[in-house]
């Protein structure tokens, strides 16, 4: 299962529940930053790791200057290999009580090279288990604003139906958020890259969500998160 969210800010209980309860099974998490720092990207990942089992995560951080993105506060810098790709081989980073999570860094604007990364750092975490159950592996990508703003459509549909072709391979499941309209442009030109689209709101009652499935062709209505 691979959905398109329509991002709030605040949905921390949702993505907890994409990146899946530690208590059911080893998870192996990656969390692919676009407009935020790797220190949110390592706090939501910690949130997430609770349980008997001992998950594996990493953190792809793509630092290529594009105008739609909205990062703030100070990057760490990490001398590349010339491919605009690096972090690969580096140290994981942890706290001083935390579980440790790898780090990989991609300085290039290609979106080539981050595709590149994101497969390898998946190959990488289940290299020592061999094969990884169905729904073990659980990719969020925290934000495709600025691929969408700053690439071309056909560009962007090809990298992200190279993102979902390894997440299926890996039998994985994946949420990419996007903060747009579900009737716009944008979300049409890539919705059948998915399984789903869900939509987010702030209710009444607190926060909705609203599932729009591909197959069979479902829209439900505004339930509670």
């Amino acid at each position: 299962m691979q959905h398109l969210t329509r991002r709030y800010r605040r949905l921390g209980r949702g993505l907890r529940a994409a990146f899946g309860e530690s208590s059911a099974g080893p998870r192996y998490r990656l969390f692919v930053t676009t407009d935020a720092t790797p220190a949110v990207a390592h706090s939501k990942l910690t949130s997430a790791q609770s349980g008997p089992y001992r998950d594996e995560a990493a953190v792809v951080d793509w630092q290529a200057d594009v105008r739609g993105g909205c990062a703030t506060g100070v990057r760490g810098e990490t001398p590349t290999d010339g491919s605009g790709r690096s972090g690969e081989d580096g140290p994981s980073v942890r706290d001083s009580t935390g579980p440790s999570f790898r780090s990989v860094t991609v300085d290039s604007d290609a979106l080539g090279d981050l595709g590149t990364s994101i497969e390898e750092t998946i190959e990488q975490l289940g290299s020592g288990v061999g094969s990884l159950s169905p729904a073990e592996l659980r990719l969020c990508f925290e934000s495709i604003t600025p691929i969408v703003a700053d690439y071309d459509d056909r560009d962007v549909r090809r990298f992200l139906l190279g993102v979902t072709e390894t997440v299926e391979r890996f039998d994985g499941m994946a949420h990419y958020h996007l903060p747009a309209e579900y009737d716009s442009e944008t979300v049409d030109s890539i919705e059948a890259l998915f399984d789903a689209v869900v939509e987010v709101q702030y209710g009444s009652g607190g926060i909705e969500q609203r599932w729009h499935l591909a197959d069979p062709d479902i829209t439900t209505d505004w339930l509670a998160l």
